[in-house]
């Protein structure tokens, strides 16, 4: 039985499919990125390397692919987004997708985080390709360059 510690349900993949896109309506994540999970499940990746500043629909690699699923698998939850950063903190590379819970309870608190103020934050199962072991799942702190997101925290 997948309950939490309060015994709450998890919510359908369904139910959690609608709340990430409006979450990618909230972000301002581009249409052709909503369309693609929509339709197909495709994730977009935010590209933000020394030399590249980009998005583009299905980019993540199939070894972060599987990392991805199991994790969804693991702990109930869905990426909707992935952001690639490389050099965060030192020579770190990072691949931050950007997460719903699988709780309801959850959803009001995760998408106050994205709320505009001035800083947006997000949840999100940060993938460290350095150093696997350091991998894990906590708020990020993004900004929107015209549709293409970059972790700064």
């Amino acid at each position: 039985m997948d309950l939490s510690f309060d015994d709450e349900p998890k919510m359908s993949r369904e139910a959690m499919k609608d709340e990430a896109l409006e979450r990618m309506e909230l972000l301002g994540l581009p249409p052709y990125a909503k369309a693609a999970f929509k339709v197909d499940d495709y994730l977009t990746l935010s590209d933000v390397t020394d030399k590249v500043c980009q998005s583009r629909v299905d980019g993540v690699p199939e070894e972060i692919k599987k990392l991805i699923r199991a994790h969804e698998e693991k702990f109930g939850a869905l990426i909707f987004h992935v952001i690639h950063t490389i050099g965060l903190y030192e020579e770190t590379e990072t691949y931050d997708c950007l997460s719903v819970s699988p709780y309801e309870s959850d959803w009001d608190y995760e998408r106050d985080l994205m709320e505009d103020r001035g800083d947006m934050w997000s949840m999100s199962y940060s993938i460290n390709v350095n150093v696997p072991d350091c991998s894990d799942s906590g708020s990020i702190k993004i900004e929107n360059h015209s549709g293409v997101f970059k972790r700064v925290v």
